[in-house]
């Protein structure tokens, strides 16, 4: 990696910040690119980091203080040394701003009495040279801060994905682990920059009432500090009221990405049954709830900021109300004097709220990460936090045994719903099959094996070496290659080995690109039997290039068709897996194909484990209804080499994922005007000028009011007492107008932003919930909610504060101008020049910062996906002992988007020593004309030009900080526009169809034709069928062969090519979206739950009676068990998590029942549950759904033949159609030998084959 300039810069680079010329001069000729940055400097790698802090945990572990550990005790601990370099730089600072008030007054008396111009001149070179010496000081002191925060912000992200990485698997913290990275690791950064504004404030603050006593006595002094004090504690009031309301905010945010998250993992689910928009009115309740707490949030943030523009003039007023009152004589030396002093408690008291809301926010942050890290669960002195050997929790690694025995528990201690009861050990080269019931604790005997769950009593090891493939595979986006290789070494040999046993061969010649051919995250393109089978050959390539013991399969061959199954056992199980003598754990939930080559067999009941030495002795303790599937599918198998296939490697695969675009240049004027007007861009010119207007009157109240008071206090001595009552009754009216005005334009600025909010998401929500699936295909999930986390809290929360605070800064910076040049005007020929640098300065550096903005939110989106990935795969990725792996990948996407980060960050210091040297300039050239030209100003109008002149220190930086700071957060109101721009929307218009249809439920296919990219190749091509009204029509086929694409585009997931499709004579295409997805139903491959209650889940448009589900329910035989449960008000958790596979299964049958409708599609329902379940279920289908017209895919043979009419598909053409009967008479179809390679019974009454030519 190369080094950063940083890491052999001289002292003067770093102090003066001359390694960032090069960065900047290339940032202002043309739009950075991610290659064009700095490589992250050596002491920010997460590899020097993380070190850093592990060495310090574990020194306070051996100095016996590891009980109360908290991460802000200890993040502080190891980088809190840079304190000491920010007190160096402080106390600089400190005496050079408390130098100002005395050179003033020694100007001042200059301007009154002094005759030399060389002295008067002196006075100004003086001042002018402790104001740089400040502002060079204030550098030094902020890029400390930016060290110290990009430590903080580095160091949490890592905690949070190692902690992530030890999440147990049925854990609801997941999301919150994504929210903990998007939002709070950020704010570590803030408090880092920002938690001195408040210590510095009061120390200011001291220094300032000091001088004032000394200057004007006690009374006044306690006057003027009086109403300071009464601002900080009135800002400390709004701020204590504001956190509250910022944490709802971010509670809800929480509570709606979470819900987001689930319904885009169920997204194709969910708009099939229609549902989009019901989940789109929850999330749209959250955000209500959210906006609220907002409007507090914003309202007191915009009161809080009107009252610091007010202070000065409020200080003002009340100190010459004090020395009206005491008769005291007025000038307009001592009165700007007391302007200056006080003045410059304005910065720091303007950074006492964002200074208490950073303090508020980290804190916050630290108790969320402390929370998070150190639960019960996460022991933060584990090795494997610091990439060392993993060490599996509760597990003890044993070279020889792996056994289960005693009670196991998922979660918490206070989560005991189910309980694992085992004693088994594993025998190297031995097959155990485990079967069972639904829910009966087939998946948690492996997790138990893995070591996944709590131990409530007894022992568990696991030999080292381990490959596991769960029931729903841990697919990770990439291209097929990526996905079966993963982080093992790359051997061609063995991995076309792998593919082969995996019968991926055929999918291979039919994918575009081979084995470069692209899979998204969680293989959301890929059919059921293609995820399982790329899941299995990753396994089968474990076991060929590394040293694996034990091999854990959970029901990997229910979604497959029987030949293929037959095909795995023999070429993959017994030819690969049971090979070296592994030890292989094998679920068979309903294909028991590879039974008899079992030596042993675990029934698992109720979380029970029973262990059967012989198939025989099983099968003659099982149901009838299990029985009858076992022996449908048992058969005698025999391992054999692969069958050969034709390589199928292509050099460029096709790009399946959309890659985040970054815009480049300006931003657009567009996307002020669509953030102000809510997406209405003359709204939002019209709303922009009428706040540019507000801003520009209050300003020129203000300066009116300075003005007058200068006057007053210039003639106060020539002033009879009813004159002097009478100027003091029009300054107070004029401050008072001042001070209202800046109330209500906050209050305008606010009102406007929320509504922009809430339309902003509202109307990208609506089009997510609108848009086709093939969006969410190509579209990363983590994209997707960072645009609804982390960009949607910019535009909601932080670019309001930001471009208010610019707003109002700009204005005050025009005002200096104008007072200075209308004091002096000879000044203006000196002031041009000063502000064509500022703009060119600002030119310069805004288009490094903005276009290292956008870099840094485009280089944020992998680190999200990583966690998704992670959050996803647990178990997996722990049985594989990835962690080390997946540790190295996200600090290389960490150090990837920190680069950018620091490069982004350091610029702030880098602007204070140039902008503020700047600002000298202005003072410079107010006092020295003000010096020449004594004899010929009064004497109120030079001492107003040089307090206005002093005011812009800070104020130039900041206000192009803000404004940089502004644009930046607009840049995600920018991306928010982009996004909204890109998503696609369904046709979801048409001509209502008749109330009852369909009436009967005929379906007709005409030349069908469909993709579901224009990239990608015809996934059904010409395929026509008829379907009679109320028949049962099944779908066969190998797995990708279309059958699924079929049900899809019975819906319109996706558009046709060519064709249509009809039902009872209307064109669906013609019908409203959400009218024909309300008429179908469907039973999907993979069951769908979300987060709520069972109702919820069963019918959430809540049209249903209880009665009905409840109904429902008891038909699939699943009332008895839910009633245990709490019945229909059962909670149900994030996915479905307490429940099984089988369980969410049948709670997707209720579903479907529930609804009635004359068309169901059902996708392989029975894959996931037992023989026993299956019969149930085939049961309630026959007699619920009689009367209906039901296409159905299945793989399994037995579960069709009562079906009255078959369709073959191959490559997405039905090749063969007709009666389960007459195909099998007639050896010659395609069908009859499908049915011949299926399993044939051993040792039972009748074959298999026999039996389907009996029905």
């Amino acid at each position: 990696m190369a080094s950063h300039p940083l890491d052999t810069a001289s002292c003067p680079s770093r102090f003066w910040l001359l390694w960032l010329w090069p960065l900047l001069r290339k940032g202002s000729q043309k739009p950075l690119k991610e290659e064009d940055m700095y490589e992250i400097p050596e002491c920010l790698r997460t590899a020097a980091l993380d070190p850093c802090w592990f060495k310090r945990l574990n020194k306070m572990k051996v100095e016996g203080r590891a009980d109360h550990i908290s991460v802000l005790w200890l993040l502080m601990r190891t980088f809190g040394w840079r304190y000491v370099f920010i007190l160096v730089t402080f106390s600089v600072w400190l005496a050079s701003l408390s130098l100002l008030p005395f050179l003033t007054e020694s100007l001042f008396e200059w301007l009154a009495e002094g005759s030399s111009i060389v002295a008067g001149l002196g006075w100004c070179a003086i001042l002018v040279g402790s104001y740089l010496v400040n502002c060079n000081a204030a550098c030094q002191w902020y890029q400390q801060t930016t060290f110290l925060g990009c430590e903080l912000r580095a160091s949490a992200a890592m905690l949070v994905f190692r902690r992530a990485l030890q999440l147990q698997v049925q854990d609801s913290d997941k999301d919150v682990a994504l929210n903990l990275m998007q939002v709070d690791a950020e704010r570590l950064y803030i408090f880092a920059q920002l938690n001195h504004l408040l210590y510095v404030a009061l120390v200011v603050l001291l220094t300032t009432s000091a001088y004032l006593i000394a200057l004007e006595g006690p009374a006044v002094a306690a006057m003027a500090m009086s109403v300071v004090i009464a601002t900080l504690l009135l800002q400390s009031l709004v701020s204590r009221r504001a956190s509250p309301a910022r944490r709802r905010m971010q509670q809800c945010s929480d509570e709606r990405i979470s819900l987001l998250a689930e319904v885009l993992d169920a997204v194709r689910v969910l708009k099939m049954y229609g549902w989009a928009q019901y989940l789109q009115g929850r999330i749209e309740e959250i955000r209500r709830r959210e906006l609220r707490a907002a409007s507090l949030y914003l309202g007191l943030r915009a009161f809080s900021s009107a009252l610091l523009y007010c202070s000065p003039l409020l200080s003002m007023l009340a100190v010459l109300t004090m020395m009206h009152l005491q008769d005291k004589e007025l000038s307009a030396e001592r009165v700007f004097l007391i302007f200056t002093t006080v003045g410059l408690v304005r910065a720091p008291l303007g950074g006492v709220a964002m200074g208490f809301t950073a303090v508020v926010d980290g804190l916050a942050a630290f108790r969320r990460l402390n929370a998070f890290v150190s639960q019960q669960s996460f022991d933060l002195y584990q090795k494997d936090l610091q990439q060392e050997p993993e060490a599996a929790k509760e597990t003890e690694h044993d070279e020889h045994e792996t056994s289960l025995r005693g009670s196991f528990v998922h979660g918490s201690e206070s989560s005991k719903a189910f309980q694992l009861s085992a004693d088994l050990s594993l025998q190297p080269g031995e097959l155990v099959a485990v079967c069972g019931r639904v829910a009966s604790g087939k998946s948690s005997l492996l997790l138990g094996l893995l070591g996944e769950l709590r131990r409530v009593g007894g022992s568990q090891s696991l030999r080292a070496g381990v490959a596991y493939l769960a029931q729903s595979p841990w697919i990770r986006s990439g291209t097929v290659r990526d996905v079966v290789v993963q982080e093992l070494p790359f051997d061609e040999k063995q991995y076309s080995h792998a593919i082969r046993a995996a019968q991926l061969g055929p999918d291979l010649r039919e994918w575009p690109g081979g084995d470069r051919h692209a899979v998204g995250a969680r293989g959301t393109t890929l059919s059921g039997g293609q995820r399982t089978r790329l899941g299995l050959a990753h396994v089968l390539y474990r076991c060929l290039v590394s040293e694996v013991r034990v091999v854990l399969l959970d029901d990997c061959l229910a979604a497959v068709d029987p030949h293929v199954a037959r095909a795995i056992c023999e070429e993959a199980l017994l030819g690969v897996l049971l090979q070296d003598q592994r030890s292989v754990v094998m679920v068979m939930n309903s294909n028991f194909v590879a039974l008899r080559a079992a030596s042993r067999i675990v029934n698992m009941e109720q979380g029970r484990a029973s262990v059967y030495d012989s198939v025989d002795s099983w099968i003659a303790d099982c149901s009838q209804a299990t029985r009858e599937a076992c022996l449908q599918t048992l058969a005698d198998i025999q391992a054999r080499p692969p069958s050969d296939f034709s390589d199928c490697v292509a050099e460029e695969g096709d790009v399946l994922e959309c890659s985040e675009q970054s815009r480049t240049g300006m931003l657009s004027t567009k996307t002020l005007t669509y953030y102000f007007g809510s997406g209405r861009h003359s709204a939002g010119v019209i709303f922009l000028c009428f706040i540019v207007a507000s801003m520009l009157s209050v300003e020129g109240l203000r300066i009116y009011s300075d003005h007058f008071m200068g006057v007053w206090a210039a003639r106060d001595s020539a002033n009879t007492a009813e004159e002097s009552g009478s100027d003091f009754q029009t300054f107070c009216l004029w401050v008072l107008l001042a001070v209202l005005g800046a109330f209500l334009r906050g209050w305008l600025v606010v009102y406007v932003a929320l509504k922009s909010s809430e339309n902003i998401h509202r109307r990208l929500l609506a089009r997510l919930m609108s848009a086709p699936i093939g969006l969410f295909d190509t579209t990363p999930r983590g994209r997707i909610l960072g645009h609804f986390s982390k960009d949607l809290d910019a535009v909601d929360a932080l670019l309001p504060q930001y471009l208010l605070d610019f707003l109002q800064d700009i204005t005050m910076l025009l005002g200096i101008v104008v007072v200075c040049v209308w004091s002096t005007p000879l000044a203006a020929v000196a002031v041009v020049p000063v502000l064509f640098g500022f703009y060119k300065i600002r030119h310069f550096f805004s288009r490094t910062a903005r276009e290292a903005k956008r870099l840094d939110g485009v280089t944020r989106a992998p680190l999200y996906s990583a966690m998704g990935d992670v959050a996803d795969g647990l178990a997996t990725l722990r049985a594989h002992g990835q962690q080390k792996s997946l540790v190295q990948q996200f600090q290389a996407l960490l150090d990837r988007n920190g680069k950018v980060f620091f490069q982004t960050y350091i610029l702030q210091p880098w602007c204070i020593l140039v902008l503020d040297s700047l600002g000298s300039c202005i003072v410079c050239i107010a006092s020295v004309f003000c010096v020449l030209l004594r004899d010929s100003l009064p004497a109120s109008t030079s001492t107003m030009a040089i307090s206005y002149a002093l005011m812009t220190r800070g104020k130039l930086q900041f206000c192009i900080r803000l404004s940089i700071e502004a644009e930046n957060q607009l840049v995600a109101a920018e991306r928010l526009a982009q996004f909204e721009a890109v998503i696609p929307t369904e046709p979801a218009e048409g001509r209502p169809p008749p109330e009852d249809w369909p009436r009967e439920g005929k379906i007709f296919f005409e030349h069908v034709s469909m993709r579901y990219r224009a990239d990608l190749p015809q996934v059904l091509k010409g395929f026509h069928l008829q379907v009679p009204a109320g028949r049962k029509v099944s779908l066969v086929g190998r797995t990708g062969s279309g059958k699924s694409s079929l049900l899809g585009a019975l819906l319109r997931v996706v558009n046709l090519d060519a064709g249509r499709i009809c039902i009872d004579g209307v064109d669906i295409a013609n019908v409203p979206l959400q009218a024909l997805r309300t008429a179908v139903s469907l039973i999907p491959q993979e069951p769908v739950l979300w987060s709520g209650t069972v109702a919820e889940n069963l019918d959430p448009t809540k049209e249903l009676s209880e009665d009905r589900l409840r109904e429902a329910l008891s038909k699939v035989h699943f009332d008895a068990k839910l009633d245990g449960l709490g019945g229909l008000a059962a909670r149900v958790e994030r996915s479905g998590g307490n429940f099984s596979l089988g369980q969410r299964q049948l709670l997707c049958i209720a579903r479907c029942i529930a609804r009635s409708s004359r068309v169901v599609l059902v996708d392989e329902a029975t894959s996931c549950v037992d023989g026993e379940t299956d019969a149930q279920i085939q049961d309630a289908l026959r007699t619920q759904f009689h009367n209906c017209t039901m296409l159905v895919v299945a793989h399994r043979l037995q579960t069709i033949m009562d079906a009255d009419l078959i369709v073959v598909l191959d490559a997405g053409c039905a090749v063969e159609t007709g009666h389960p009967a007459a195909l099998c008479a007639d050896p010659t179809s395609r069908f009859a030998q499908m049915a011949a390679r299926a399993p044939v019974e051993v040792g039972g009454e009748q074959s298999h084959k026999a039996t389907m030519l009996s029905l």
